[in-house]
């Protein structure tokens, strides 16, 4: 059985609050929400942080609005997506790409920014410590200048697997990123590299606080 490194638990009610935390402890900390890509990576150990700033007791951080146009909160479930019934018309991509997400377990505690900002996936760089330990590290993992599934690669092939960013993108979505310097809003698109490394463009100082898309948009 695989188990969880120690860390200190920060459960902050207030976003604000959130940030300061998130800034404070630096390199040290991540963000967890619903947990559920984190934990197994902690688990693995492919990231060590000593601190976890949760995000669930942040209420400015729930729920799902549509009045022409969408929102959702980074905080609102997966489950909640799925089976919200004002999400029709163009935006019914965003509930049917919610509804098969992995498992009804993942779903009920899965999030809107955890989904956003999942990590990438390789047959590689998720197996345990030991076995990466036993074959040779990767660019990702162990700081290896090759990449292993790509013979004799010399970038990271790994890739997001998020369900909703598609769906974010084909609907010209914007994405809200709030920490202790400010907020801004950024395409769904630009929230994303083409590097297995560092594929997102989200600081480490910086929450998702929601998806958006105003009204007038038609899906033409």
């Amino acid at each position: 059985m695989m188990r969880l490194p120690a860390f200190t638990y920060l459960r902050p009610r207030e976003l604000g609050e959130a940030c300061a935390m998130l800034a404070e402890h630096g390199e040290d900390a991540a963000l967890v929400a619903g947990g559920t890509d984190l934990f197994p990576k902690l688990k693995r150990r492919q990231i060590v942080p000593t601190v976890l700033v949760s995000l669930q007791a942040i209420e400015e951080l729930r729920g799902i609005r549509v009045n022409g146009g969408v929102t959702l909160g980074a905080g609102a479930r997966i489950a909640e997506v799925a089976s919200h019934p004002a999400l029709t018309g163009p935006y019914a991509a965003l509930a049917s790409a919610a509804a098969v997400i992995a498992s009804p377990q993942i779903r009920n505690a899965g999030t809107v920014g955890g989904n956003l900002c999942l990590d990438v996936r390789c047959d590689f760089y998720d197996r345990t410590p030991g076995w990466r330990e036993s074959v040779g590290y990767c660019l990702k993992a162990g700081g290896a200048d090759v990449c292993r599934l790509a013979s004799g690669g010399s970038r990271c092939w790994a890739i997001s697997t998020s369900d909703l960013a598609p769906v974010a993108l084909a609907l010209d979505g914007k994405v809200h990123l709030v920490s202790v310097r400010g907020d801004r809003h950024v395409p769904a698109a630009d929230l994303y590299r083409d590097d297995g490394l560092a594929h997102l463009t989200v600081a480490r100082d910086e929450i998702v606080t929601e998806l958006n898309r105003a009204a007038g948009f038609d899906g033409e």
